[in-house]
C-alpha cells in the first residue's frame, strides 16, 4: 500500500537534517534566541523537529499512522505556543501604544475645542461692543473673499 504523505498539508517541502546550519537546531533558527522565530522559519511543515520529516519516511515505505499524526500535531502546538510567546509583549506594547496616543488625542481635541470656545465667545462680545465696526470689517472682508475668486 502507498504511503499516505498527502493526507499533512504542508505549506513547504521539508528538507533533510543534514543541510541547516546546525543539526541541534531547527531550521532557520541558527544563531537566534531562544523562543524567536525567525522569516524563513517553517512553523507547520511536519517536517521541522526531530525525526526523518513525512517526505523521507514515505520514500523508505513507512507507514504513518496515528502517531506520526499526533507528533505533527504537537509540532503545530508547539510552533503557534512560540508564536503567542512572540506576539504577546509586541501586541501588549502596540496596545499600550495605542491607549497613550488615544489619550493624548483626547486631551488635544478637549484643548481645541475650550480655544475654540473662547474665540467665538471674544468675537461675540467684540461685535456686541462695536457692532458698526464689525459690520464694516464683514463687508470689507467679503469683497476682498468676492475680488480673490474672480
Amino acid at each position: 500500500m502507498a504511503s499516505s504523505t498527502s493526507s499533512f498539508p504542508s505549506s513547504a517541502p521539508s528538507s533533510s537534517a543534514s543541510s541547516s546550519p546546525s543539526a541541534s537546531s531547527p531550521p532557520g533558527t541558527a544563531g537566534a534566541p531562544h523562543g524567536s522565530v525567525s522569516v524563513g522559519e517553517d512553523l507547520l511543515s511536519p517536517g521541522t523537529g526531530q525525526g526523518p520529516s513525512r517526505h523521507e519516511a514515505g520514500d523508505r515505505g513507512e507507514r504513518q499512522g496515528p502517531e506520526a499524526l499526533e507528533r505533527w500535531v504537537e509540532r503545530l502546538h508547539a510552533g503557534i505556543d512560540r508564536l503567542a510567546e512572540v506576539a504577546a509583549p509586541r501586541l501588549q506594547r502596540l496596545q499600550d501604544g495605542v491607549s497613550a496616543t488615544c489619550g493624548t488625542l483626547r486631551r488635544q481635541a478637549h484643548l481645541v475645542r475650550e480655544d475654540g470656545e473662547e474665540w467665538a465667545e471674544s468675537l461675540r462680545c467684540t461685535v456686541r461692543e462695536h457692532p458698526v465696526t464689525a459690520v464694516a470689517l464683514a463687508a470689507a472682508f467679503g469683497m476682498l473673499l468676492g475680488r480673490l475668486n474672480r
